[in-house]
Formats: structure tokens, sequence, C-alpha cells
């Protein structure tokens, strides 16, 4: 029996959720009054995945992610409506690459490595629970998603650089600058304060496929066309996504084995780097025994920008108000914004287009 003043555990989530709701209000009022609109978005999905995360089990489900996918366009000229592939939607930000080919590579990867980065801080760099025990599927183990960001290339770009993509060098970007005000290289930082010497060396065709064998066999076998079906066309157009799964087992499939729990890495890149050899390496490969979740992808066979991204990766113990915290992994990496792709590796998505 209740005495009198005790609160049930009903109005204690209650209180907790108002609570998180002020706090959440509270730094909307503070955003909204800077001007920034990408700043806002930035902060307001940071602040709910910290509200969600800080939540009860219980009250989870009733903290929505307030997370905007943002939406950039890179083209020539800068202006309004250049990128097709936003063609009737809102909230674009447009963004004027130079004249020169060399610069405007540049410009690109700067844009590219920025949005992956405000992916990763915004949610917590993939130590937080986002997606807890109310958003599992009974003795299913499914990846939770927020798409967090699109970066597209005008048409105008490949028509008057049609050689850009050999002055894109994603992954040697990260190793080499720094995010906007920090000290430290967005390699450094995905990698984590544990830095990458604790991954295990790993052989550069260790995660070569079956999907990627069939993938090079292509032009001369009929049954590997027939097998693989039409490969999805380059769209010119990246989605920042951040994936989270629970699982005890490493990261999909165990693509992370030899990685130490609690620890960050950077995959999908061959880096070279004081005290450690190359981190996690064949790029199409690694991606395909990372990001493959059934059903058949073109993405070892596409030579692209998109095809050269790295992802940053957690795992280890996640997050949480639960008194026994679940482990997991997280992911951020860039990929052709379609559908199929998006699916292979999202069982689940939230946030708002």
């Amino acid at each position: 029996m209740f005495k009198r003043g005790e609160l049930t555990s009903a109005q204690i989530i209650t209180l907790i959720l108002s609570i998180g709701a002020l706090v959440v209000l509270l730094g909307f009022a503070y955003l909204f009054f800077s001007g920034n609109d990408a700043l806002i978005d930035r902060e307001a999905c940071h602040l709910s995945v910290i509200t969600r995360a800080t939540a009860p089990s219980a009250a989870q489900s009733g903290v929505p992610l307030e997370c905007r996918t943002s939406k950039i366009c890179l083209s020539i000229s800068g202006k309004k409506d250049s990128c097709n592939q936003f063609i009737g939607e809102e909230g674009v930000s447009y963004v004027k690459l130079p004249n020169n080919e060399e610069d405007a590579a540049r410009v690109i990867m700067e844009n590219s490595a920025n949005a992956m980065f405000d992916c990763w801080s915004m949610t917590g760099q993939g130590k937080l629970d986002i997606f807890g025990k109310a958003f599992q599927s009974l003795g299913e183990t499914k990846s939770s998603c927020i798409i967090c960001s699109r970066v597209a290339l005008s048409d105008e770009i490949l028509e008057k650089f049609p050689g850009i993509r050999e002055n894109i060098d994603f992954n040697r970007y990260l190793e080499r600058n720094n995010p906007p005000g920090l000290s430290r290289t967005y390699l450094d930082i995905f990698t984590g304060e544990s830095g990458t010497s604790t991954y295990s060396t790993v052989e550069e065709n260790v995660f070569e496929s079956e999907l990627d064998k069939l993938a090079k066999a292509r032009d001369t076998s009929p049954e590997v066309r027939e097998a693989l079906g039409d490969l999805p066309t380059v769209s010119n157009q990246i989605a920042f996504i951040f994936a989270q799964r629970k699982t005890k087992l490493g990261f999909w499939d165990g693509a992370l084995s030899g990685a130490t729990l609690g620890s960050s890495a950077i995959v999908g890149i061959a880096v070279t780097v004081p005290g450690a050899k190359s981190v996690i390496a064949s790029g199409g490969g690694a991606l395909a025994s990372l990001l493959f979740v059934g059903g058949t992808s073109g993405f070892a066979a596409v030579n692209s920008w998109q095809n050269q991204m790295a992802s940053a990766a957690y795992c280890g113990t996640l997050a949480s108000s639960l008194d026994n915290p679940e482990q997991g992994c997280s992911l951020v990496r860039g990929v052709d914004y379609d559908v199929k792709k998006i699916n292979q590796i999202c069982d689940i998505i939230e946030g708002m287009p």
C-alpha cells in the first residue's frame, strides 16, 4: 500500500520526462536566439539523444529524437535549386564551390568530413544507448539508424570538372585535417582516446566477401550478372548515417573481431599512424562485410566518391540509465543515398527528414 505523499512509478516517469522536456525546451530557446539554423538542428538532436539515453527504460519510447536530416547542396553557382536531388525540398543549405578543380575538391571533402563529424558528435560518439530495450523486437537483434545528413553534388560540377574525383581523397583528408575550431584531426577524434593501436592489424583482403569476388568477375560471367542483378547507379549524393546495434559478438557479423571493447576505430580505410599499422583496410570489401545485412549489394563494384568513405565505429558498453548497461556497436558512415542500400544497414530509422 502506498503511503500518502509517496510517488508512484508512473508519476516518477512523468516527472523525469517533464524535467527532460524542460531541459530540451530551454536548450531550444537558447539556440533559437543564436540565429544559426544548422546549429539549432544539431544541438536539438544532441539534446534529444542525451535525454533519451538518460531516461528510464520504460520512458525512453516517449522521448522522440529531434534529429532533422540536414541537406547540403554543393554546386559551382551556389544558387538555390542547383541540385536536382533536392527539388521540392525545404531546408537546403547551398555551398558555392571555387572555380579551381583542386580547391573545389577540397571544399567537397571539407563539407563531407564536417557532416560525418557532426553526425558522430550529435550521437555521443556512438557511446550512448540511444535505442533502448523499448525499441528492440522480441528476440531479434536489429540495427536502428538516424540519417544525419545528405550531401549532394550538382550536375554542373561533373560537367565543369569531369576528373574531379581524382582529386578527392576523403580518407587522407580525415587523416590530415581538423574539424573547425579543434586541435585534433578528424581521424584522431574518430579513433578516440584509445587510439588505433588497440586494434589488431588486419590483412588487406581479410574482409573480401563473396560479394566482392562476384563483383570482380562481373564482366566475364553471365551467371554472376544474373546473381548480382543490376547495380545501382551513382546518384552523386551521400547520406551520412548513424547506426547502432545491440550485440555481444562484436560489430555486424564480427567485422571488428580483434578490436578491444570500449574503444573506437576508423573502418574501411588504410591509414598508417605512429605506433600502429594499417587500421582495418580494404575499402569496398570492408563496407560489404560490415554493412551487409541480407540481400545483395553493389557497394563493392561501385568505384566512386561514396565508396572511398571511411567509417567511424565504436564497440563497447553503451551508456544509459540502466543498472546493467548493454553491449553494442555504433557506426557513422557515408553511403550512396539509395533506399536499397540504406535498408541493408538499417532495420529501423528514426528522426525527421
